[in-house]
């Protein structure tokens, strides 16, 4: 499983006013949070689903006056679904519009599990499970240039396997920013591509990290 967590959480008040971190450090082609990086954003943090009865339904969940999640809202949504489970249908981008998706079920990440928010080390995440789990967004941008990419993950658990989990990239056509080699507890950092490879082995643990 993977524990995810992505954007830095950083923000402070000036003169009574919220600033976030996309208000110090503008211009980010993508930018994730469970918490609000922006003071001027108006939407919401995330799109999500449950089921009741195995019937779906689905509602947007937004940021309290601090920029913290609203939570009471998402578990009052959570509070008749089926084994107290809600899954993150969409993860919006609070910078442009390069919003991260996922239409189906079955890999949509989790918010909630058994009724309890997911959190990591007492902030609200989301749980990808390591099999199928993903949120793609549509940004584009050519590999030949600088590319610098900031987020904040744990692995939970090995997976004995030769197969990758991709946390930044475009598994369709084989490119990656960040990955992780299941089964070494490795973190690959670079770009591939059918002919090419040129990567960084980085060995990590089990705790929170900053990947950069």
């Amino acid at each position: 499983m993977l524990g995810f967590g992505l954007g830095l959480n950083k923000w402070r008040r000036v003169g009574g006013g919220y600033v976030g971190l996309l208000d110090l450090f503008p211009n980010a082609a993508a930018a994730y949070s469970l918490r609000k990086l922006r003071a001027a954003y108006s939407g919401s943090a995330v799109r999500v689903r449950k089921e009741v009865s195995s019937v779906s339904s689905e509602t947007d969940i937004g940021f309290l006056a601090d920029g913290t999640l609203d939570t009471v809202s998402l578990l009052a949504f959570a509070s008749d679904a089926d084994s107290g489970d809600v899954f993150v249908v969409t993860w919006y981008d609070q910078s442009l519009s390069n919003d991260a998706t996922q239409g189906t079920g079955a890999a949509q990440p989790k918010i909630v599990s058994g009724g309890s928010l997911v959190t990591e080390n007492g902030k609200a995440a989301i749980d990808f499970d390591g099999t199928n789990d993903s949120l793609a967004g549509s940004i584009s941008v050519s590999l030949a240039t600088n590319i610098y990419t900031f987020n904040v993950a744990k692995f939970i658990s090995n997976v004995a396997t030769n197969d990758y989990l991709f946390m930044l990239g475009d598994l369709a056509v084989d490119y990656y920013i960040l990955r992780q080699r299941l089964g070494d507890n490795n973190i690959l950092v670079g770009e591939q591509s059918v002919s090419s490879e040129d990567v960084s082995n980085l060995s990590v643990d089990t705790n929170q990290h900053l990947f950069t």
